[in-house]
């Protein structure tokens, strides 16, 4: 394969990945790189603001504040599980 077939290829992969974050995705499913963003910015953000689901949610313009906000509550109890551990799901 030469470099430029390979190019092309990478350049289509990395768009079908942004596309795939900024659709719409009301069914709750988060994909890998929805989740990635959503705790990069966990990481950047003060947990304890109240307005935090807010400010994600403008980051995460394909979810509501309320998917936000179960999928950190969830991941709050995976943490918890973790640390007892008691974690039982597979990792994919």
């Amino acid at each position: 394969m030469n470099s430029s077939s390979s190019s092309k290829k990478s350049s289509k992969r990395s768009s079908k990945k942004s596309s795939k974050c900024n659709q719409k995705n009301n069914n709750g499913e988060w994909t890998k790189e929805e989740n990635k963003i959503f705790e990069n910015y966990l990481g950047e953000l003060d947990v304890s603001e109240n307005d935090l689901f807010e400010k994600i949610s403008i980051r995460l313009p394909g979810k509501t504040v309320e998917q936000i906000k179960i999928h950190y509550e969830a991941l709050v109890k995976d943490i918890e599980l973790i640390e007892l551990g008691e974690f039982d799901h597979l990792i994919k």
